[in-house]
């Protein structure tokens, strides 16, 4: 129940984890953690969005909680 995201030659400042409707649902400050590692056990089953906050982009990317 967690997500690992590991960034290549990217850094990423904070992440976002949003439900469909677009509610911000976790808010997460990114440090120097190579792979990233974020808990997802309290979220209920879903389609979800994670909006990774890079240096010069934002990387929006799906996934779907069972």
């Amino acid at each position: 129940n967690h997500i690992n995201i590991n960034p290549q030659d990217v850094k990423i400042q904070s992440l976002q984890v949003m439900d469909v409707s677009g509610k911000c649902i976790k808010n997460i400050m990114i440090g120097d953690e190579n792979p990233i590692v974020v808990d997802i056990f309290d979220l209920k089953s879903g389609i979800y969005f994670v909006h990774l906050r890079c240096d010069k982009e934002i990387i929006n990317r799906k996934f779907i909680k069972y």
